[in-house]
């Protein structure tokens, strides 16, 4: 459990460090020359930041290293509920991040082995990982509002005597 939340503590850490680096409030990033895309260190952050949030609610609730992504359902209702907004929201600021590199303005420069295929290729490699995100991210919005409604028909249903 203390690894899980030492390594919880490291993602709000570095979520906040880019957060603060991207708004300009402990000097410049290194890589910020267009000022224009610094919300996008900002995005950066609130993923790292949910992230490590996250990871410290899951091994707090449920004492140790959980076996599935679910809180234990012993666990507060309001609990278990951001514990999933947290999670959609990463989804939502990894999917804004692969969407802007595919498909934003401005040119690419990608570095790597796989650089030799150029920026067209890296787009589309983006915009697969970007359409991957949405695809996740409706998958679960509608499994969890499809829990939430067959939660709330079988309170509704009378229990059979």
């Amino acid at each position: 459990m203390k690894a899980a939340i030492f390594l919880g503590l490291i993602g709000i850490a570095t979520g906040l460090l880019a957060i603060l680096l991207s708004l300009g409030l402990l000097g410049s990033a290194p890589s910020s020359k267009p000022p224009e895309n610094s919300w996008l260190g900002v995005v950066f952050g609130i993923a790292f930041l949910f992230a490590g949030i996250s990871a410290i609610i899951q091994a707090v609730a449920a004492r140790g290293y959980p076996t599935t992504a679910e809180l234990p359902a012993s666990s507060p209702t309001w609990l278990r509920s951001l514990h999933t907004l947290l999670g959609l929201c990463i989804i939502i600021s990894l999917g804004t991040i692969f969407t802007w590199v595919a498909i934003g303005p401005g040119k690419r420069a990608f570095t790597g082995s796989g650089a030799i295929f150029g920026e067209t290729v890296g787009r589309i490699a983006f915009g697969i990982g970007a359409m991957l995100c949405w695809v996740v991210l409706g998958v679960s919005v509608f499994t969890k509002l499809r829990r939430l409604v067959g939660r709330a028909k079988s309170e509704s249903t009378p229990a059979a005597q």
